[in-house]
């Protein structure tokens, strides 16, 4: 008769498939937040995707855009070992330096990293983050004039002379270039260089200028600059400055036509009249008698 024997069991291997992925932010994210000296700091949330455990789990820095160092990842003691399904953050820091603030943004982007049990250790895809800028170039100009008291009369009057002070100030948050002042009636400015960073000022002269007629004809001198720039192929400038001097008028006497009437001339000519009064007086009794 025949027999039955049991069945045989099977073994079903599944295969080891380490993975990782790693998500990076940033905090502050907010555009505002962007300026020089401003503290970054960096997080990468790491998750064991894969099904077996992945031990000395790393962060990859991949590209950077600062101009400045950033700090080395930071991992919590989980990172020594993380089973499937794990999650660890690791942290860096970084200092935002004015060059990354006039380049418009910082991006940065990361890996990572771990050891299986065999085989290749996983990288996880890259993550890219980016912190954009919204600061943008702006110039003040502020002129003003000096006026010069060359002959000494106490006032300011044909022949005296104007000197031209005018202080160009950065008041945005960016670094601006090829920084010039225009102005016409004064003519050619001269400063003392063409760049400034945030907050930054400078002190331009221009020509001093001689009190003419035709200023004394007009009561003052007036004239207007404006400062100009760029921030990466942006055009900037500045409200127009205006500096006025007002001009001494000298009083000019009215036209003389007529005799002039002096004190001897004025005694004649009123003995004159009652000299010729009396005579009539005379005449008139002569006549009557």
């Amino acid at each position: 008769t025949p027999t039955n024997s049991p069945p045989d069991s099977a073994t079903v291997t599944v295969p080891a498939d380490p993975k990782l992925t790693v998500v990076k932010s940033a905090s502050p994210s907010s555009p505002t937040s962007f300026s020089a000296g401003q503290l970054v700091t960096y997080s990468f949330l790491v998750t064991n995707t894969g099904n077996v455990t992945l031990t000395d789990v790393t962060i990859g820095e991949g590209a950077f855009t600062g101009s400045g160092t950033l700090s080395a990842p930071v991992c919590p003691a989980g990172a020594a070992s993380m089973i499937p399904g794990a999650q660890i953050t690791c942290t860096a820091t970084y200092t935002v330096t004015q060059a990354d603030v006039d380049s418009g943004s910082l991006t940065n982007t990361t890996t990572a990293t771990g050891t299986p049990p065999t085989g290749t250790p996983p990288t996880a895809p890259p993550s890219t983050v980016k912190v954009p800028s919204t600061a943008v170039g702006k110039l003040s100009l502020n002129k003003t004039a000096h006026a010069v008291d060359l002959n000494g009369d106490g006032k300011i009057d044909l022949g005296d002379r104007i000197d031209w002070s005018l202080i160009v100030t950065n008041v945005g948050g960016v670094t601006v270039t090829g920084i010039a002042v225009s102005d016409p009636t004064a003519g050619a400015v001269t400063c003392p260089a063409t760049s400034l960073a945030p907050a930054a000022s400078m002190t331009c002269t221009a020509p001093p200028h001689t009190v003419t007629a035709a200023d004394v004809k007009n009561g003052k001198v007036e004239n207007t600059a404006v400062a100009s720039g760029v921030h990466t192929h942006t055009p900037v400038t500045s409200p127009p400055s205006t500096a006025r001097v007002t001009i001494v008028t000298p009083s000019v006497p009215l036209a003389f036509t007529g005799v002039a009437y002096t004190s001897p001339l004025l005694y004649g000519g009123i003995g004159l009249m009652l000299i010729g009064g009396l005579l009539t007086l005379l005449g008139v009794r002569r006549r009557r008698s």
